[in-house]
């Protein structure tokens, strides 16, 4: 907070659909205004600022959440598998056995965070490509027949029905 620290940004136009129509690289010198935790963002989002998140509002937290709107219209049209599954806290007692296990909420304000970081994996994806610059790409192997079976019968005990055969798209399993 309130720190000069040398940064690599992205500056990314999206449009109210949620499609990026551009984005640039720029190397900055960035200062925080504040030091925030996810809870004060999605409390102040929700109408309950803070001495921190108030001034903040109007042109940092709501146009961000705006944003992020925009963003999960397009990632509900592209109809990918969410696996939204709640966080986890694991306390450790001194001589490093597990003490407890607690369940954090999920906020907006961690989809947020993530929907644009997964952005500006995308710019970056795209900027290596155009400056045809090496790069590697992680590639998702189609699962084996072995793991759809377990799958079908997983679902099965849920009330779902996967046909075999079926060719399976992450729609689905909403």
């Amino acid at each position: 907070e309130g720190v000069d620290r040398a940064c690599m940004a992205v500056r990314m136009v999206i449009d109210a659909e949620g499609q990026k129509l551009s984005h640039r690289f720029t190397r900055g010198l960035m200062r925080s205004p504040a030091s925030l935790n996810y809870e004060d963002v999605q409390a102040a989002q929700n109408g309950d600022a803070n001495e921190k998140t108030a001034p903040l509002m109007d042109d940092v937290i709501a146009p961000l959440y705006a944003a992020y709107t925009a963003l999960v219209k397009a990632r509900d049209l592209r109809q990918p598998l969410n696996l939204d599954l709640p966080e986890r806290k694991i306390v450790l007692d001194d001589d490093g056995t597990v003490k407890s296990i607690a369940f954090r909420d999920r906020l907006d304000a961690h989809k947020l965070i993530e929907e644009f970081m997964v952005l500006a994996n995308v710019a970056a994806a795209e900027e290596l490509n155009r400056l045809k610059s090496p790069l590697l790409f992680r590639v998702h192997e189609e699962p084996g027949p072995e793991k759809l079976d377990s799958l079908r019968e997983i679902a099965g005990a849920s009330g779902f029905s996967l046909a075999k055969g079926q060719v399976l798209q992450a729609r689905h399993l909403h």
